[in-house]
């Protein structure tokens, strides 16, 4: 890993990168739970696995990680910008929107911080 003064830098982006794993992960057995949908559960692993990715390349390889986070950020922003217009509801779409928004601007800062 990195130690010192570039690990402490990238220390946030990987704590976002965990927790938005884990969030999505946690969403999508809700989702199952609540509703018995497979689909959901099939969606929050599909989204949580990149991110976990992402923060463990950081370990290795700071910006290929950050990279990677930035990348499905993005995508993930994208699909639920058009989940939310297509269905204008909360819940599951206003929330992912909500959450997805949250995390794109994450890395935003991260790599704006970078420089």
């Amino acid at each position: 890993g990195q130690g010192g003064e570039e690990g402490d830098k990238w220390r946030f982006i990987r704590k976002v990168g965990w927790l938005v794993s884990l969030v999505y992960a946690s969403l999508g057995l809700v989702g199952y739970v609540m509703a018995n949908s497979t689909a959901s559960l099939i969606g929050g692993a599909v989204l949580s696995a990149p991110f976990a990715m992402a923060s463990l390349l950081m370990e290795l390889n700071a910006a290929l990680g950050l990279t990677l986070g930035l990348v499905f950020s993005v995508v993930v922003f994208a699909y639920c910008v058009n989940k939310y217009r297509k269905s204008r509801k909360l819940m599951p779409a206003g929330v992912l929107l909500t959450f997805s928004t949250w995390t794109l601007l994450s890395y935003l800062r991260s790599i704006v911080g970078a420089f």
